[in-house]
């Protein structure tokens, strides 16, 4: 997602066609390279919004390029339900790749903004007991 024209890249990799379904979990920053890569009767999903929340669209293309646009949670309630529990057990962990202090929240944003963390950054309000 880094690549300045990966929706070019991807529709020279499929001969211009484009593909049938981008999913996209990160918003702002990639939207318009999804639509880039979506071909004619494509689907984009949306399922998160972690570079920002406000995206365009030009409606022409859409409706020429019969696209469907639609958002998912990537599960039902029962299902969301069914995971917390995992987590609540302890039988799930979340990856996490650092733990900063309160009083060092810039240098955990500054990881995130870096792009290097794999997994959660997390920042603590209160030692843990």
């Amino acid at each position: 997602h880094r690549q300045p024209d990966l929706g070019k890249t991807i529709r020279a990799m499929t001969d211009k066609r484009g593909v049938d379904v981008v999913i996209d979990s990160v918003g702002e920053a990639t939207w318009p390279q999804s639509l880039v890569a979506l071909g004619r009767r494509g689907r984009l999903v949306s399922c998160g919004g972690t570079s920002g929340p406000m995206v365009q669209v030009d409606l022409r293309r859409m409706f020429w390029n019969q696209w469907t646009l639609m958002g998912s949670t990537m599960g039902n309630d029962a299902e969301f339900d069914a995971i917390t529990e995992f987590f609540r057990h302890g039988s799930l962990q979340p990856p996490v790749d650092s733990v900063w202090p309160l009083a060092q929240a810039p240098e955990a944003y500054a990881r995130l903004q870096s792009g290097q963390q794999f997994g959660k950054v997390v920042v603590q309000l209160v030692p843990w007991s």
